[in-house]
């Protein structure tokens, strides 16, 4: 894909979202209403699951539950590269009697590497971005972050494997987005668009909690 047509790719889901930065600096900074932020991010997904559809029936599921609740979900895979062997996206509708419940996407990818001593690193990671209707309420919504990283090294043989894992989490129960936030889940879903690997550019945990000491 050229310059041109991935600029042109960024261009269509801020256009789609309805939300694309204004001239003035003020409203790019400003926080935007939670529930609007669900909107938009709902019509990107609905859109992708129209024309991915046409392409592939298994690119797209829809499950139905109890009390009138559907799920639409929109899969997205990334061609392994180098040390990435797996990475793929989902996001995530959920709507109950066509009220927004739930919108999110989230990115799990494994990587696998050779290390300086001639061993085998492989690494995990499950990142996600969601913005959640809470049922204790109609008009409560919450934002919320997810990260999770795991790794496994195989050194030659003689010497014992070792691991390590992370998980963190962060929730706003807020009427109101921070900018920063936003952005970022836009990010992930053009990523998702254009079938690119993603990673946190900020911290979006800190985000969030600094959102929340405010």
């Amino acid at each position: 894909m050229t310059h041109g047509q991935r600029a042109a790719l960024a261009l269509c889901v801020c256009l789609i979202a309805g939300l694309c930065a204004s001239p003035a600096g003020a409203r790019q900074a400003s926080p935007l209403h939670i529930e609007r932020a669900a909107r938009a991010i709902a019509r990107v997904i609905r859109r992708d699951a129209r024309q991915r559809a046409r392409h592939s029936v298994s690119a797209v599921t829809v499950t139905r539950r109890c009390c009138h609740v559907r799920t639409l979900r929109v899969h997205y895979r990334v061609a392994p590269s180098g040390a990435l062997r797996g990475d793929s996206y989902v996001l995530v509708l959920s709507t109950r009697r066509a009220a927004i419940q739930e919108v999110a996407i989230s990115e799990s990818s494994a990587s696998a590497y050779i290390t300086a001593g001639g061993g085998r690193l492989k690494s995990w990671s499950t990142y996600e971005v969601a913005i959640e209707r809470n049922a204790a309420g109609r008009n409560r919504w919450h934002f919320f972050v997810f990260l999770s990283e795991s790794a496994e090294e195989r050194p030659h043989a003689g010497r014992p494997s070792r691991g390590s894992a992370f998980s963190d989490e962060c929730a706003i129960p807020a009427h109101f987005v921070p900018r920063l936030l936003y952005r970022e889940a836009m990010r992930l879903l053009r990523n998702a668009r254009l079938r690119e690997p993603s990673f946190p550019q900020q911290d979006p945990l800190a985000a969030c909690r600094r959102h929340l000491r405010s």
